[in-house]
C-alpha cells in the first residue's frame, strides 16, 4: 500500500502494513549550555550509540502474536517510549523469539560520554546534542554483524514484516521507507518481497559498504537539534518504537539489527556510483556542548559514527508436511546441451570407466531440473547403450535390449551422436582467471548484484571457472601445490583448473594500508562497529578496500597492533600472513635494551652511554629522544653489563604554533606535559587522567604504564616493561618504545632522522647495523648501530633531555634530504612479501 498523509500521522493503510503514528513526546528546544554549576570543570570521554532495545510484549500472561492481542496490549500502554519490558518480555525478544511473535523494537539514543570525577556515569554525564539532517540507517535483519548479507536468502532478505512505527512528535525524527509496498509470503518457499522504491529515501553515505545499503530499508532523518543529558543531568533519548510481525526463520537460527549513523564525508550518487562531497560537511551527528568539560570545547564533535546492534535468535518452526507427490512426473525433452557436456561421461559409466564422476560436470548425473538446474541423468543412462557413440544420421536409434524404446524415443532428435564428438572434459581458458576470479567469489559469498558488476562473459563462457574457482582455492596462492579436492571442490573442477586458473602469487602488502588503515584493520578484527572513524582517509573502507583485503586479515592477529609479526601456533597468523606484512605494514620498535627493528626491515642494537641523552627521531615540529642508563641484569646462566632506555623525551610544534615538551620515565608515577606558558606540568597518572589534546597532539595514558602521543603524522609509546627473565631481574624495570609514520614519511620533503627515524630513506632497501652477539657467561654490549646510521653514534647525543638541535636535526627545517644509503657499511638487503619472517638472534646489547 503507497504510503500516504492523513491529519498530521504518516500512515499506511490496511491490514498489516507501516503505519507512522506521531504522538506526543520531549521538548526539543535547546537551552543554552552553560554546563551544571553544581560539577566540578573536568576532563571528558567520549561515546555514544543508538541501542536496539527488542521484546514481545505480554497481556494477560499471553505472548503477543495476534492483531487482536497486539491491539489489546497497545490499548493498555500510553506513551509506547515509556515501556520498560520486563525480564519474560525480553529474553522472548532476544533469545526465544517465535514465528508470529508482534517483536517491538525500541531505539534509544545513550550516550556514554563522562565527567573525569564520575567515570561510571553513576550521577552526571556532559550534556549535548545530535545533530539536524542526520541520517540514522537501521539494518532489520542481517546474517552477520557487519550486516553484508541479509538473514535469509529468500525474497528482499527480511525477516521480520512490519506493523507500525512510533515516533515521538516533538523528538525531532522523520521516518524514511526504502519500499512503500510489502507482500507478505504465501508459502514456505516465498520470503518477504518489496516494491515501490521512494526515490528520496537517503543516499548511501560514503563510509557504507554498498552491500550493507542494499538490505538496508529504514532510516531515521533527524529534522532538528536533538538535546539529551540537558544540564549534564542522566537521560537517555527514545527516537523509535517499532511494531514487527517475526515472519521468516533466518538462515543461521538468528539474526542481527544494526543501526548507525555515518560522519558527513559525502555520499555515493546511485546513478554514476562515484563519490559526491562538494557539500560534505564533515560533521557528525554527536555534539558535546558542556561547558563543564575541561578537555572539549562546546560544540565539539566527538564520535565520527553512531551505532549499536542487537542479536535476535529465533526458536526452529516445526518442519511442515510434505506435499503429496505427482501421480505423474511430468515429461521432459533430452536437454540438447547434454551431448557436448556428457557424451563422455555416459560412455565411461558405461564402459565400467574409473573415477567417471569427478571427471565431469555434476549435471551428467543429476536429474533434469533437480536443484533447479539442467540434469542429464537419463541421458547418461540411455547415450552409450542406444547409440554406441555413433553418428544416426538423424534416425531414431533401434530398440534391442540394451535400447529401451522408451530411451530411443527420449534421445531423438536432440540428443543424438554429432559427427565428431569431443569426450576430453574441457580446459578453463586462461584470461577467466583475470576477468572472472572476484565474480566467483562475489557468488560464492552470495553478494547481491554480482551479475552486473562483472563481465558477461563470468556468466557464459567462464561460467565453470565461475562454478569452481573460489570454492576450490579461496583465492589463495597455491605455490605450486595441486588444489585439493573436498566437499566444496570436486576433482572435475580441480582438473579443469589446472595450474593456469590457479590464484597468482600475492603482491607486496601496500604501504598505504599500513600507514593509512592501521587504527581501522585493528578495529574491523576486534571491535568490528565504528571502525571506520578510526580510518585517516575513507579510501581504506572504499577504494582500497579490495587492495588492502588480505592485510585488514593478517594485520592484527599477527602484530596485535605493537609489534613484528609472529607466527602464533593457534594459528590466527599464518606463516603466509607474517611474511606478507613484512616489510612495508608492520609496527617498528625499540625494545628492551636498545634493539631496533627499522622501517623497511633493518636491525641494529645500541648501547649509548649511561645517563645521556640520545635522538630516536628527529621530523618536521617533532623530536623524540631517550635516556640511556647502564643497567646489569641476568639472562638466563649469563650476567649482562649492557644499557636500558630509562626516559622518554618528546618536543612537539603543533598546528597552532605552540611548543609541547613531554617527559615519561620508568621512575615517575605517569607522565609530565610541559604546556607552553604555563608554570607547572600538566601529570597523567594512568588511563583514569584523561587525554590532553593541544591542537593536532593528542597525550594519553593506556593503562598504567603506557604513555601514547599521536599527531595526524607520527604515533608513538613507551611502555615500562619488566627485564627478560624477570624473576632473575626483580624489581628491574625499562622502557619499550614504539615510533610509526601515520603517513608517507619515505616522500617527505623533509626526511626525517634521528638513529631510528633515517630508516625512512625512501628507498625500500633494509640496512642492518651491528649487533651484539657475544654469548659468554659474563659480556659487556658494544654494539652502536654502526653501519646502519650515518656519521657516528656520538653524533645523536643531546645537550638536555628537551633538546631539538644535534648534527641531523629536522625540527625547524623547511627541506631535507634523506640520507646518502651507499655510504652505510650495514647489510643492504631487500624484503619481499614472499620472505619468512626474520627473528632477532640477541635481544641483548
Amino acid at each position: 500500500t503507497p504510503l500516504a498523509c492523513h491529519s498530521g500521522k504518516r500512515s499506511l493503510l490496511a491490514g498489516m502494513t507501516w503505519k507512522f503514528v506521531l504522538a506526543s513526546g520531549i521538548s526539543v528546544a535547546l537551552a543554552e549550555h552553560k554546563g551544571n554549576p553544581g560539577i566540578e570543570h573536568s576532563g571528558c570521554s567520549q561515546s555514544g550509540s543508538v541501542v536496539p532495545i527488542p521484546y514481545v510484549p505480554i497481556l494477560d500472561g499471553q505472548f503477543v502474536n495476534t492483531a487482536e492481542l497486539y491491539d489489546a496490549w497497545k490499548a493498555t500502554q500510553g506513551d509506547l517510549c515509556d515501556h520498560l519490558p520486563n525480564e519474560e518480555e525480553n529474553k522472548r525478544g532476544k533469545e526465544e523469539l517465535h514465528i508470529g511473535d508482534y517483536l517491538m523494537i525500541k531505539w534509544n539514543f545513550e550516550s556514554a560520554s563522562t565527567f573525569a570525577l564520575d567515570q561510571e556515569g553513576e550521577f552526571n554525564r556532559p550534556s549535548g546534542f545530535l545533530r539536524k539532517d542526520f541520517d540514522i540507517f537501521i539494518n532489520l535483519g542481517c546474517k552477520f554483524s557487519s550486516c553484508t548479507e541479509p538473514a535469509t536468502p529468500l525474497g528482499s532478505g527480511e525477516v521480520l514484516y512490519p506493523v507500525e512505527l512510533n515516533v515521538e512528535l516533538d523528538t525531532g525524527v522523520e521516518p524514511k521507507l526504502r519500499y512503500d509496498t510489502w507482500i507478505v509470503p504465501v508459502t514456505a518457499e516465498e520470503g518477504i518481497t518489496l516494491a515501490n522504491p521512494d526515490p528520496d529515501f537517503p543516499a548511501r553515505p560514503s563510509a557504507m559498504s554498498a552491500r550493507r545499503y542494499a538490505i538496508t530499508n529504514l532510516a531515521l532523518v533527524t529534522e532538528r537539534e536533538i538535546p539529551f543529558n540537558e544540564e549534564d543531568e542522566l537521560g537517555n533519548v527514545c527516537l523509535a518504537v517499532g511494531t514487527f510481525i517475526a515472519t521468516i526463520y533466518p538462515e543461521i537460527g538468528s539474526f542481527q539489527t544494526k543501526v548507525e549513523a555515518y560522519k558527513d564525508n559525502g555520499y555515493w550518487d546511485p546513478e554514476t556510483e562515484q563519490l559526491v562531497d562538494s557539500e560534505a560537511t564533515y560533521q557528525s551527528i554527536m555534539v558535546i556542548n558542556s561547558e563543564s568539560c575541561a578537555n572539549i570545547p562546546p560544540g565539539s564533535i566527538l564520535e565520527d559514527t553512531v551505532s549499536g546492534v542487537s542479536q535476535i535468535l529465533m526458536v526452529k518452526p516445526p518442519p511442515l508436511s510434505p506435499p503429496p507427490p505427482p501421480l505423474q512426473p511430468p515429461s521432459l525433452p533430452c536437454p540438447s546441451t547434454c551431448v557436448p557436456d556428457c557424451a563422455g561421461y555416459a560412455t565411461c559409466i558405461s564402459t565400467n570407466g574409473a573415477d567417471c564422476a569427478s571427471r565431469y560436470p555434476s549435471k551428467c548425473f543429476l536429474e533434469d531440473g533437480n536443484l533447479g538446474q539442467t540434469g542429464c541423468a537419463k541421458f547418461s543412462e540411455c547415450y552409450y547403450p542406444c547409440t554406441f557413440g555413433n553418428y544416426m544420421n538423424g534416425q531414431a536409434p533401434p530398440v534391442t535390449t540394451s535400447c529401451s524404446a522408451g530411451c530411443s524415443e527420449y534421445l531423438t532428435p536432440d540428443c543424438l551422436p554429432s559427427k565428431v564428438i569431443n569426450l576430453e572434459p574441457p580446459q578453463c581458458p586462461g584470461d577467466c582467471l583475470n576477468v572472472c576470479a572476484g565474480f566467483s567469489k562475489c557468488q560464492y559469498l552470495k553478494e547481491p548484484d554480482c551479475m552486473f558488476k562483472f563481465d558477461m562473459k563470468c556468466s557464459t563462457d567462464c561460467a565453470q571457472f565461475s562454478e569452481c574457482y573460489y570454492p576450490c582455492t579461496k583465492g589463495k596462492f597455491l605455490d605450486g601445490r595441486p588444489i585439493a579436492t573436498g566437499p566444496e571442490c570436486s576433482s572435475a573442477c580441480a582438473a579443469y583448473l589446472g595450474p593456469q586458473c590457479s590464484p597468482p602469487p600475492d603482491p607486496p602488502c601496500p604501504p598505504k594500508c599500513f600507514e593509512m588503515c592501521r587504527s581501522y584493520a585493528a578495529c574491523m578484527t576486534s571491535l568490528g562497529v565504528g571502525c571506520e572513524a578510526l580510518a585517516m582517509t575513507p579510501r581504506c573502507y572504499t577504494e582500497w578496500k579490495d587492495e588492502c583485503e588480505k592485510y585488514y586479515e593478517c594485520y592484527f592477529p599477527c602484530t596485535e597492533n605493537r609489534h613484528r609479526p609472529r607466527v602464533t601456533g593457534s594459528g590466527s597468523c599464518s606463516p603466509e600472513c607474517a611474511s606478507y606484512l613484512v616489510p612495508n605494514c608492520f609496527p617498528f620498535t625499540v625494545s628492551k635494551d636498545p634493539h631496533f627493528q627499522l622501517p623497511h626491515g633493518g636491525r641494529a642494537d645500541f648501547r649509548g652511554e649511561n645517563d645521556a641523552v640520545f635522538n630516536l627521531l628527529s621530523a618536521k615540529n617533532m623530536s623524540m629522544s631517550v635516556m640511556i642508563a647502564n643497567a646489569d641484569f641476568r639472562w638466563n646462566k649469563r650476567i649482562v653489563h649492557g644499557t636500558k632506555m630509562s626516559a622518554a623525551y618528546w618536543v612537539v610544534r603543533t598546528l597552532s604554533n605552540k611548543v609541547i615538551r613531554i617527559e615519561y620515565n620508568t621512575t615517575s608515577l605517569g607522565a609530565a606535559i610541559y604546556d607552553e606558558g604555563m608554570s607547572s606540568p600538566i601529570l597523567l597518572a594512568d588511563e583514569h587522567s584523561g587525554e590532553l589534546i593541544r591542537s593536532n597532539l593528542h597525550v594519553k595514558m593506556e593503562g598504567k604504564n603506557k604513555l601514547r602521543v599521536k599527531t595526524e603524522k607520527w604515533d608513538m609509546s613507551a611502555t615500562k616493561s619488566p627485564f627478560p627473565f624477570p624473576n632473575l631481574n626483580k624489581g628491574k624495570v625499562l622502557l619499550d618504545v614504539e615510533i610509526v609514520a601515520s603517513y608517507d614519511a619515505d616522500s617527505d620533503v623533509v626526511a626525517p632522522h634521528g638513529i631510528f627515524g633515517q630508516a625512512y630513506d625512501g628507498d625500500k632497501v633494509a640496512v642492518d647495523g651491528a649487533v651484539d652477539a657475544d654469548r659468554g657467561s659474563l659480556t659487556t654490549t658494544k654494539a652502536q648501530a654502526e653501519g646502519a646510521i650515518e656519521g657516528t653514534w656520538t653524533d645523536y647525543k643531546m645537550e638536555s633531555k628537551f633538546a631539538t638541535d644535534f648534527k641531523y636535526t629536522r625540527f625547524d627545517a623547511a627541506s631535507a634530504k634523506h640520507r646518502d644509503v651507499s655510504k652505510l657499511t650495514g647489510l643492504h638487503h631487500v624484503y619481499s612479501g614472499t620472505q619468512k619472517v626474520q627473528k632477532a638472534t640477541s635481544i641483548a646489547v
